[in-house]
């Protein structure tokens, strides 16, 4: 059986499958999101470059803080399940921990195997000083 970050990241990838088997769409939101802004962070928490790992409805984000932007994903390598916030971050790129797979923090895409399919990426916005973030619906 499975403890610790091992087994969060294992069920957080899990519960992300079943989400988009279930899926439906909500009509009275714009198609490409979930839910509104919600603040996530201070911007003079996150060092540049940085990362950070925050909750969102329910679900574990990693914002990153890279030459003066902030980017946001979801903490899940398509992969295996694997904690992406707990990668190594170069440039604008994120290692799984598990296996390495990269993926780029701008957008998602996953750039090396093992991973194959892109990981959720999300809106962020900076106002007065705090993080703001929307779930997109990938």
């Amino acid at each position: 059986m499975l403890n610790g970050p091992a087994a969060r990241a294992q069920l957080q990838f899990i519960i992300h499958q079943f989400t988009l088997i279930i899926r439906c769409p909500v009509p009275s939101l714009p198609p490409n999101c979930m839910s509104e802004f919600v603040r996530v962070a201070k911007a003079a928490d996150i060092p540049d470059p940085g990362k950070q790992i925050v909750e969102v409805d329910d679900r574990l984000v990693v914002i990153f803080h890279v030459d003066g932007k902030f980017y946001a994903l979801d903490d899940v390598c398509t992969h295996d399940g694997g904690p992406l916030g707990e990668g190594q971050l170069d440039g604008f790129c994120i290692a799984c921990p598990r296996h390495g797979a990269k993926f780029d923090i701008r957008d998602g895409r996953a750039l090396t195997m093992p991973a194959t399919q892109a990981t959720a990426a999300h809106e962020v916005k900076v106002e007065a000083g705090e993080i703001l973030v929307r779930l997109s619906d990938e």
